[in-house]
């Protein structure tokens, strides 16, 4: 066995000095293309990982088959963008202009419930460096002598973000789905290629067979949109999903790759969780959460009956469809696999825009229009909404983005609101990714290039998808000379502060042409001293977590009453018959409105309109001065004041 520590082996390890997250750092490293390596034929080399993903720092382990004998290498690279090249050679085993030699292992054969477990020893192992940056990498088990000299046997792994990481989007990778239909050993959980019938457990610890569900095609068109964009990413597996479902909690965004079908009753938990606590969800292929599985043997079995003949005892438990627990896709996804797949004879399988969404802010600037088409975005399989929605699936926002209709089933693109203000988005198709990179594509025929349209809308929908919702809702009301802006108890517990912003007229506005009212915990009080009156105010709130801020939430125009002028009056209480005496009135407006006075004596209306007032009695006893103050809004304030003349 070969083992050493790939951090003695990086080559131009990258710096995050120069970028403002690890993706970004990792992929301005010039790449290569060697990571594609061409296929070797089986036996020739084979070989799968002891587990499907890994934290930084921890060790890889591999079991190698050359069958007849035969020199390699593994060559490990990681997945990205890196200027197109697509991958960056990490490190080599033994080294990377040497060789060890390979030696032929047993294939045992099914057992009685039909799973292959190769049961190879360990021959190699890899320790990541501490620093390993999270994402997709390739172990190509290169051979270096026979006939198949400089072809490889590709084993694709996952490394996980570091234990604290927390980015802002997290990719689950569907790697139940690769071993469904790996029929390495004859048997998968597919009748169409076992022998003798499928199996209903599958087993990690073997090689993948060709033609499985390779993530080449399917998956890497994703990886490299979203690297080229330098999203802040991590990874992790579906395996990983279900041993820690908590986990999708620490990124604002998850999204699923590819056709991730297979799922645990901890992963659907753990994203219907997470959806009602403001997790945004994007499901980016098709056919999600379609079949319930287990585990046994800590997760390197899986275990799909696919019918009731599973002797689980708890209903729960068993592996079938999760529309027949009651549990159907759409009641997460917005859409469900109907049946729709691609038939030899189905040409023109093309998104168009639904004209309807158009308004839709993730439409702006892609340069869609009502007659667009995105050609050949429909296929292998889709999702569409139900002609007849299951309990729970008729989600009272689902928009449709993107359709099509034909023979073999309608496919729809959709994106919903939940309760929380998570906003769900769901592809409803396995080559939906194929508009934003077609890298490999061609060897599914696909023949269009990338759609600048298509990626702008995925821009869009992304930056909208890394915000926190706002909160619920807003509703000022006033109490004593205080407004209080009142807002429901938020539930998602990453929102670390809400603000809130004051602007006078009835229409939404801009943030910055705003009144910051209060900036506080979630759960604090904000409220300010009641504003100019007889005007109409919009309140608007932001949520803020760790990776930005929500866009605002707008209460409905709140009118503010008008508040009287407040006023006092001075002068002599007594006077001498004949004498001129003189009244001053201060009167103030907290609304800032300009007042108007009337003043009169007795009965008599004088001539003076200002704050001030110089009055002369003429006859003896007593008599009445009394002003009133006027704002223009209907406030009205009047003071009086008694004089005594003799």
């Amino acid at each position: 066995m070969r083992k050493l520590a790939l951090v003695a082996l990086l080559l131009a390890a990258p710096s995050s000095a120069s970028a403002t997250n690890p993706i970004q750092a990792e992929n301005a490293v010039p790449g290569t293309t060697a990571w594609y390596a061409t296929q070797a034929p089986p036996p020739s080399i084979e070989g799968y990982m002891s587990q499907a993903s890994l934290l930084p720092a921890e060790t890889l382990q591999l079991h190698v088959s050359t069958s007849p004998a035969a020199h390699y290498r593994v060559e490990v690279y990681r997945v990205g963008w890196y200027g197109g090249a697509g991958g960056r050679l990490v490190g080599c085993v033994p080294g990377c202009s040497s060789d060890e030699t390979g030696t032929p292992r047993p294939d045992p054969g099914p057992d009685g419930n039909g799973e292959t477990v190769a049961g190879w020893p360990v021959t190699d192992e890899l320790q990541l460096p501490p620093d390993a940056v999270s994402g997709y990498y390739v172990a190509n088990l290169l051979l270096t002598s026979g006939p198949y000299r400089g072809q490889a046997s590709t084993v694709f792994f996952v490394v996980r973000g570091p234990a604290a990481g927390r980015s802002a989007i997290l990719v689950q990778v569907p790697v139940n789905t690769w071993q469904a239909y790996n029929n390495w050993g004859g048997k998968s959980l597919y009748d169409v290629n076992s022998t003798g019938g499928p199996a209903n457990r599958v087993s990690f610890d073997r090689p993948v067979a060709p033609k499985g569900q390779w993530p080449i095609v399917w998956e890497v068109p994703l990886v490299r949109f979203l690297e080229r964009e330098g999203y802040d990413l991590s990874y992790q597996t579906d395996v990983d999903t279900h041993l820690d479902p908590g986990s999708l909690l620490n990124h604002r965004l998850v999204m699923t790759s590819g056709h991730d079908e297979y799922w645990t009753k901890e992963m659907r938990d753990g994203f219907d969780a997470a959806r009602d606590r403001g997790t945004n969800l994007a499901f980016m292929g098709a056919n999600n959460g379609y079949w319930q599985v287990r585990y046994e043997d800590g997760t390197r079995t899986m275990v799909g009956y696919k019918s009731n003949a599973d002797p689980n005892p708890d209903p729960a438990l068993k592996t079938i469809l999760f529309r027949d627990l009651g549990r159907p896709e759409c009641q997460l996804e917005g859409v469900q696999h109907q049946g729709g797949f691609r038939h030899p004879t189905d040409e023109n399988l093309d998104y168009r825009v639904n004209p309807a969404a158009l308004a839709d802010a993730w439409f702006s600037g892609t340069g869609f229009d009502a007659s667009s088409v995105m050609p050949d975005t429909v296929g292998r399989e889709w999702d569409t909404v139900p002609a007849v929605p299951p309990a729970g699936c008729a989600q009272p926002t689902l928009q449709v983005l993107f359709h099509y209709g034909g023979p073999s089933g309608d496919a729809s693109a959709v994106k919903y609101v939940a309760p929380s203000g998570a906003r769900v988005f769901a592809s409803g198709s396995l080559q939906f990714a194929w508009g934003l990179d077609t890298f490999a594509t061609e060897e599914e025929g696909h023949a269009a290039p990338p759609d600048p349209r298509l990626q702008q809308f995925m821009r869009n929908a992304v930056a909208d998808m890394t915000r926190p919702a706002p909160p619920a809702s807003l509703t000022p009301t006033i109490a004593g000379r205080v407004v209080q802006v009142g807002m429901p108890p938020e539930p998602d517990p990453r929102i670390r502060e809400v603000a809130v912003y004051r602007h006078e007229g009835p229409d939404p506005f801009a943030l910055g042409d705003g009144v910051q009212v209060c900036r506080a915990a979630p759960s604090a009080p904000c409220s300010e001293p009641e504003p100019a009156g007889h005007r109409t105010y919009r309140y608007a709130a932001v949520a803020t977590d760790e990776w930005g801020q929500s866009n605002p939430v707008y209460s409905a125009p709140f009118v503010v009453p008008d508040t009287p002028p407040v006023v006092r009056l001075t002068g002599p209480r007594r006077a001498r018959v004949g004498a001129r005496i003189s009244y001053a009135l201060r009167a103030t407006d907290r609304d800032g409105d300009p007042l108007t006075y009337r003043w009169r004596l007795d009965r008599r209306v004088l001539r003076g309109r200002a704050d001030h007032v110089s009055v002369r009695i003429r006859r003896r006893g007593l008599h009445r001065l009394a002003v009133a103050v006027f704002d223009g809004y209907g406030g009205t304030t009047r003071a009086t004041a008694a004089i005594a003349a003799r």
